[in-house]
């Protein structure tokens, strides 16, 4: 396969596409300015690296944001980084990654509800239940019925009796701001545990289609759905839109869950422990996509699934051995013979080691011939635990095509390249602090006269006295 050559803006990029995990790799005879491979120390650098290069095909060669891709074959081992990396170069972007729902605080919330129904009430499972921002009390209301449960030691059948101890331990006498406190208590008490209660009834005798019914009118009658409005509002005002949607997302897919449930087993009888691990079963096959949020922001994706069109720069993490090309992981118990011979008989299993390494080295050609005109490759030596690692086969083979000018380590990178905003230039700052260069006095005479980087620059001067260094 190979792809148009009017795609290609770069003769290199051409010739790598013609050439990429063949056996015979001819060098390129011309200059090559679009292609680089870095080596880096761990994740962190890897990830500091790119979007420093984002920032500047930005500023300083035109490109848009759009126009850019990001891209791992481990996005996983990246995603936190990258999350918080992001904002803090100020560079818009849109994951293509999409998330499990069971962690988000709506199936927990639910998954508490069902273990109170299953396992009953609990100062933790309640607890658990309140602490995940579904419900309508605050968090003060929640922390005072916090430390009464604590106080008291509540648990099973005393829930569902009004509470009569002293809100605050072993007192004689209720006195007027103790009754108050108590009111509330038993006011949250009274909001929540009834209601569950009921569902915990409709759990044990009713049919699933009669326990999804009652999951979700226990939903309304705790103004579920009233929270998740008002959270979506304060993300909307926050102009944090993409939490804005999630809100919604996350609800569609809890009542599709359930209609989806009832469809499968509504008249069934199924005890409370059976029917929360079929909702949890259910719940783990979920996934939450996530659309772009502004209209040029840099796409970010994992090699395997992402579809790259028309992008005029791609830049790749992780490019180590064993990940890019992946070296799938033996499996199963039939070799890949016998799966050979099975197919013979219209028995297909899974695929064969080799074909599934077929389609990894597939994944690494598309993901390097997707670009129209720059391609950046990082490689880290260590991960973060320092644990050595070894760059790809894919290193080599540049390095054999293109010749070592498209080598390069990030330590040997000017210090300005990484001080693309604010932040990262304080970051930069503070790493290196105690250097006496022009680059960190003009740092300093930058971010001094700003009263946000005047008390933090003051600060490191402080640690550095007290600690022996001035």
């Amino acid at each position: 396969m190979k792809l148009d050559g009017t795609y290609f803006r770069s003769e290199a990029l051409r010739h790598l596409e013609q050439h990429l995990l063949t056996s015979a790799i001819p060098a390129f005879s011309g200059e090559v300015s679009e292609i680089r491979t870095l080596l880096c120390k761990h994740e962190y650098e890897e990830v500091d690296t790119a979007l420093s290069e984002i920032s500047r095909l930005v500023r300083e060669e035109g490109f848009r944001y759009a126009e850019i891709a990001l891209v791992s074959r481990d996005l996983a081992a990246y995603q936190d980084i990258l999350n918080a990396a992001f904002p803090k170069y100020g560079i818009p972007f849109t994951c293509d990654q999409p998330s499990p729902v069971l962690p988000k605080p709506l199936f927990r919330f639910v998954r508490q509800v069902l273990s109170c129904g299953a396992g009953g009430f609990s100062t933790e499972r309640v607890l658990a239940l309140l602490k995940t921002g579904m419900t309508v009390f605050s968090v003060e209301e929640i922390a005072e019925f916090e430390n009464y449960l604590f106080i008291w030691e509540i648990s099973g059948s005393r829930f569902l009796e009004p509470f009569t101890a002293h809100p605050r331990g072993f007192q004689q006498e209720l006195n007027e701001e103790d009754e108050a406190l108590l009111g509330r208590v038993n006011r949250l008490r009274e909001g929540l545990i009834p209601a569950l209660e009921r569902f915990r009834e409709i759990l044990r005798q009713g049919t699933v289609q009669e326990a999804c019914g009652g999951l979700f009118t226990l939903l309304e009658e705790l103004e579920v759905p009233v929270r998740i409005e008002q959270l979506a509002a304060e993300a909307l005002a926050a102009e944090d839109f993409g939490l804005a949607q999630e809100y919604g997302q996350v609800w569609d897919l809890l009542i599709g869950l359930l209609n989806t449930l009832v469809q499968a087993a509504g008249e069934r009888r199924l005890s409370p422990e059976r029917f929360e691990q079929l909702f949890l079963l259910g719940a783990s096959g979920c996934e939450l996509g996530s659309l772009p949020q502004a209209v040029d922001s840099v796409i970010v994706g994992s090699a395997d699934r992402i579809r790259i069109m028309d992008k005029r720069a791609v830049l790749v993490l992780g490019v180590n051995e064993n990940v890019l090309p992946c070296v799938p992981a033996e499996s199963g118990v039939f070799t890949d013979r016998e799966r050979e011979a099975l197919s013979h008989f219209e028995l297909e299993l899974s695929k064969s080691s080799r074909d599934r390494l077929k389609e990894e080295r597939f994944v690494a050609y598309k993901t390097l011939t997707s670009p129209s005109e720059r391609l950046f490759l990082t490689a880290r030596c260590a991960d973060i635990s320092g644990k050595l690692k070894t760059p790809s086969i894919l290193f080599p083979q540049l390095r054999r095509m293109f010749g070592e000018e498209i080598r390069m380590e990030a330590s040997a990178l000017p210090g300005e390249f990484f001080c693309r905003s604010r932040e990262t230039a304080f970051a930069y700052l503070a790493r290196t602090y105690l250097d006496d260069t022009p680059l960190t006095a003009s740092l300093k005479a930058a971010l001094l006269p700003e009263e946000e980087y005047a008390g933090k620059l003051a600060g490191l001067d402080r640690v550095l006295e007290e600690r022996g260094f001035r």
